[in-house]
């Protein structure tokens, strides 16, 4: 995970901390990861051989690559004269191309290993949709995230969308599949939607943020509500943690009694308990598989 103190670290089976990178004095030189640099780490994704871990260093607009056989850390080149403005987080394909939100330009970037190559994959409009729009890409911001379905056939983009799907003609927070070829496809999310429980994930109120799968079931980070909300296979959506109230109390309690403060970043460990970060309680989190 990343942290406030610009560095990246692990939590071993036994709760220990341990950094992995940052903390040095080393600006941007390839070299020992734990004496590099790093300025305002944010977004973290591993390749599919689990062999690197990639890391997008908001304040310095670029994006780090941690070998982790050896804990060495490398910038990765994305072309000529190609500058990011400010990027948050990325996510990587099954074929291993990255992908890269960068939120300063309302953009993102897809990056492809093999041949050093990186073009636009999205650019959000930020005009307003026009009057029988499905549904368009309006803004990406700094909860905005990427994942890839588990077939590996779809993106999923999390952010502010317009069109008549989601009830908006400026902008609404939501989920869609992303594919050149078939556009946009609605998920989750609408203008005034439905706030309980058991509807339908495309009629409910969202506050879209870091996604991550279990199964075919989407697991959503509510950063500014301070929830977390899973879409089931059948469309539907229920809270998995949280009531919505800023705080730290409910520990060893059911999870949707406790109260989060910005939950960002969620994955699965072997076991298949959701762990989460709930960054302003500067602390992991998790919700114990039943």
């Amino acid at each position: 995970f990343s942290d406030d103190r610009n560095r990246i670290a692990r939590v071993s089976r036994e709760g220990q901390v341990e950094d992995i990178a940052g903390g040095g004095t080393s600006d941007g030189l390839d070299g020992p990861a734990r004496e590099a640099r790093l300025f305002a780490p944010r977004g973290i994704a591993l390749d599919y051989d689990r062999q690197r871990l990639f890391v997008v260093e908001q304040d310095a607009k670029r994006v780090r690559v941690i070998n982790l056989d050896d804990y060495t850390i490398s910038t990765l080149a994305l072309g000529a004269g190609l500058e990011l403005d400010s990027p948050g987080n990325l996510a990587v394909d099954p074929l291993g191309a990255i992908y890269i939100i960068d939120e300063g330009a309302d953009r993102i970037l897809r990056h492809e290993p093999a041949s050093g190559a990186t073009t636009t994959w999205i650019n959000a409009d930020t005009m307003p949709c026009m009057a029988g729009e499905a549904i368009k890409l309006t803004d990406l911001n700094s909860t905005s995230g990427i994942l890839w379905d588990p077939s590996g056939a779809e993106a999923l983009v999390s952010g502010s969308f317009c069109g008549e799907s989601v009830g908006s003609s400026d902008g609404v927070s939501a989920i869609a599949t992303y594919d050149h070829e078939l556009g946009a496809r609605h998920i989750a999310g609408r203008s005034a939607g439905e706030p309980t429980d058991g509807t339908m994930a495309t009629n409910a109120s969202l506050d879209a943020g870091q996604m991550v799968f279990d199964g075919w079931s989407i697991f959503v980070a509510e950063t500014s509500s301070n929830r977390i909300r899973k879409i089931s296979g059948d469309g539907r959506i229920t809270t998995v943690a949280g009531t919505g109230l800023a705080g730290n109390l409910g520990d060893h309690a059911d999870a949707v009694a406790g109260q989060l403060n910005q939950p960002w970043a969620l994955a699965f460990d072997p076991m298949n308990n959701l762990i989460f970060t709930d960054s302003e309680n500067h602390a992991l989190r998790i919700v114990w598989r039943p």
